[in-house]
């Protein structure tokens, strides 16, 4: 496969559809404030609208709160350049905030372009900008290719809640309310040697092949480990950037949709810490394993 051939995509169609009526791609984009802007063979953008549900307790960047929109832009580049029977499964994500203060922004952009199609994986890498062309994040992915057996509609674009503009619930002060609110994530332990995070998912937070989207699980895993993070350093929750690598190892189907994420920290100093993360399904299985830093100027 050439990279930026001419030939007709369906996922390029699928974005352009949703996009006419400002809407999301899928359930699970909607449900995230995620939605679809524009597409081409090798080339995509989604954006999300600024609001608290992009924030964390203290008025910072949420990084998970990104990272459906990351998922769903990087997995689309590489598919755009697929046969029609042909999907994408994430294998990694990394992300590097370069600024977690939150930016004086209407919305922000997820620009994302393939740098290389093999004959089992794809590579894509690209930003998140602000509508003012502000850099916030880099982002780059590897996804491997997977058969299906039909392949989704073209169809008008899923609705976004505005309630997710002014988010907010009353969940624990190292979760952010999009994980608390949206997810329905939850401390079952949050201590200076560890912390666990459970969820149990629902089918709008699923892809369309019925497992959990890639980018909610991202999210979930850099959620317990910035909690780890701040829990080791309290003063690391005002940090400044933070850098997260993703694994995915498994997905998290429906009949088994509970989800525990078990994170531990590996340094913590006055300025700098870093934690590792892995996530198990309900029959104990590993599905995600995550590694992340904070540093505070």
């Amino acid at each position: 496969m050439v990279i930026g051939d001419s030939r007709s995509s369906l996922v390029v169609d699928r974005i352009e559809a949703a996009a006419l009526t400002g809407g999301a791609l899928m359930p699970v984009h909607a449900r995230f404030g995620v939605r679809a802007v524009s597409a081409g063979i090798g080339h995509v953008e989604f954006a999300q609208a600024m609001g608290s549900y992009c924030l964390d307790r203290r008025g910072r960047l949420s990084p998970g709160a990104f990272l459906v929109g990351a998922d769903a832009a990087l997995g689309a580049a590489v598919a755009s350049h697929l046969p029609d029977l042909v999907s994408v499964a994430s294998l990694t994500i990394h992300l590097a905030f370069i600024d977690l203060r939150a930016p004086a922004a209407d919305y922000f952009v997820f620009r994302a372009r393939t740098t290389h199609i093999g004959d089992s994986t794809g590579f894509a890498h690209g930003e998140i900008v602000t509508d003012r062309g502000e850099v916030i994040a880099h982002m780059s992915t590897q996804c491997a290719f997977i058969q299906i057996s039909e392949p989704p509609a073209v169809v008008a674009g899923a609705p976004i809640d505005d309630a997710l503009l002014t988010l907010s619930d009353d969940g624990h002060e190292a979760l952010s309310p999009i994980a608390t609110a949206r997810a329905g994530a939850r401390l079952t332990a949050f201590g200076q040697e560890e912390v666990r995070l459970a969820v149990t998912s629902e089918p709008d937070m699923c892809n369309s092949r019925g497992s959990v989207q890639g980018g909610v699980l991202g999210m979930l895993a850099e959620q317990a480990v910035t909690a780890c993070l701040t829990a080791a350093n309290p003063d690391l929750a005002e940090a400044e950037t933070m850098e997260l690598n993703i694994t995915y190892v498994r997905p998290v189907v429906r009949e088994r949709p509970h989800l525990e994420i078990v994170a531990k920290p590996e340094h913590a100093s006055r300025r700098f810490a870093s934690a590792h993360a892995v996530g198990y399904d309900n029959s104990g299985r590993v599905v995600i394993a995550a590694s992340g830093s904070r540093y505070r100027g």
